[in-house]
């Protein structure tokens, strides 16, 4: 299941010392990689399906790239028209 980037984060403190290594044995798209990373520590992640390791080396491209990250989320958060999603709408 999908977690937030904050939240693995504050398991990877938790749980390793400071330089150690954080161990994924189910990686899926690299948020717990992303998350060690960020706290300064190496990831051995181990996903067995292929579609999700290009999902793991982009996560870790936009990780090391803070500029290429921020024009990604600027182009996915940019709603042309919120009254056609759900949540937004007057319709009944």
């Amino acid at each position: 299941s999908v977690k937030p980037i904050d939240l693995m984060q504050q398991l990877v403190r938790l749980v390793t010392p400071k330089g150690g290594t954080v161990l994924d044995p189910f990686a899926g798209t690299g948020t717990t990689g992303e998350a060690a990373w960020r706290e300064g520590m190496k990831a051995v992640l181990i996903e067995r399906e292929e579609e999700y390791l290009a999902d793991i080396a982009r996560r870790m491209d936009l990780a090391a790239s803070p500029t290429k990250r921020a024009a990604v989320a600027m182009s996915k958060n940019k709603l042309d028209k919120p009254e056609d999603l759900p949540l937004f709408s007057n319709r009944d």
